[in-house]
């Protein structure tokens, strides 16, 4: 999913390009975008997720199809705030996050899962993850801080 509103956008000195560093190479090509524009949706993400076709809205979506046997990893990145993280046009909460992982963790849908979140306050998305379902969280910021990220690599 990416909203892709930065490649082609007007204040973009360099059209068709996405710079992520300073001089660094255009990251832009290549990049699967499965969900972008309007059907990047905090509810869209949750379904895709847990695998449920027929809850995303979007014509011919695209979802997880995990089962016992497999990690997962999942990376998002935009701003935040206690309990919440920002989809372009929505807002996902913490507990619909945490409520999600459960819900995969009774349907074996992981043996494992990662979870790395770049936003201001992230660690609140996870105050409530169960301990024993074999999910790791990793975020850019604690509870109460703010991210003040410049740039991302991975």
């Amino acid at each position: 999913m990416m909203y892709d509103d930065i490649a082609y956008n007007k204040k973009n000195p360099y059209p068709g390009n996405i710079i992520n560093k300073p001089n660094g190479s255009n990251v832009y090509p290549g990049v699967p975008k499965d969900y972008t524009g309007e059907d990047v949706t905090a509810g869209n993400f949750l379904a895709a997720l847990k695998g449920d076709t027929n809850a995303v809205k979007k014509r011919k979506p695209k979802v997880i199809k995990s089962g016992i046997n497999d990690t997962i990893f999942v990376y998002l990145a935009d701003h935040g705030g206690a309990g919440r993280f920002s989809f372009p046009n929505s807002i996902l909460h913490a507990h619909d996050l945490i409520e999600t992982i459960k819900e995969m963790a009774r349907n074996c849908k992981f043996s494992k899962m990662v979870l790395y979140m770049a936003s201001c306050h992230s660690a609140s998305m996870f105050t409530n993850l169960p301990k024993n379902i074999h999910v790791y969280a990793l975020t850019s910021a604690r509870e109460d801080e703010s991210g003040y990220p410049i740039f991302m690599t991975l």
